[in-house]
């Protein structure tokens, strides 16, 4: 028996195609796993947006990412009523909040004579905190615009 028949293609070939399949098996599973992310630990989460319609533009992709089960509420700081059509942009907003998941009591709209759409409005930052903290008291996580928004400081609340 020597060294040179241990290491043999014929004694080898049955250990090295078992141990390349326990590799692919493992690699397949993790591989298959789906990925984790932030929102998978959170269990209660506020979105806090300016206007209706931010909710679709801009958050659709973390609305969609977030696990079932997540409690979730939505809030909007004015009724988007710029050009008239704040009664309009509620209602699509609840549309779209509905069909993420959300429940009707779960979607606040606010309307704020300090918080008024419009390009050249200026908010009140203790009327957003006010209302920020009126909803955020019992959620892990507040998802919401840096201090910039969207707009990059380009006008409009």
């Amino acid at each position: 028996f020597s060294v040179h028949a241990m290491l043999s293609m014929d004694s080898l070939g049955p250990i090295s195609l078992g141990l390349c399949a326990c590799v692919l098996v493992w690699g397949l599973c993790w591989w298959m796993q789906p990925p984790t992310s932030f929102f998978d630990d959170l269990g209660r989460v506020l979105f806090v947006v300016a206007h209706p319609d931010d909710e679709a533009m801009f958050w659709t992709p973390t609305l969609l990412s977030l696990r079932p089960g997540t409690k979730r509420r939505m809030l909007c700081l004015s009724t988007g009523n710029f050009a008239g059509l704040g009664a309009i942009r509620r209602q699509e907003m609840k549309a779209n909040c509905l069909a993420a998941g959300f429940k009707e009591d779960e979607i606040h709209i606010v309307d704020d004579p300090e918080l008024q759409d419009g390009m050249q409005n200026v908010w009140s930052s203790e009327a957003v905190v006010r209302h920020v903290q009126a909803h955020a008291a019992d959620v892990d996580a507040i998802i919401t615009f840096d201090p910039y928004g969207a707009s990059r400081g380009g006008g409009g609340p």
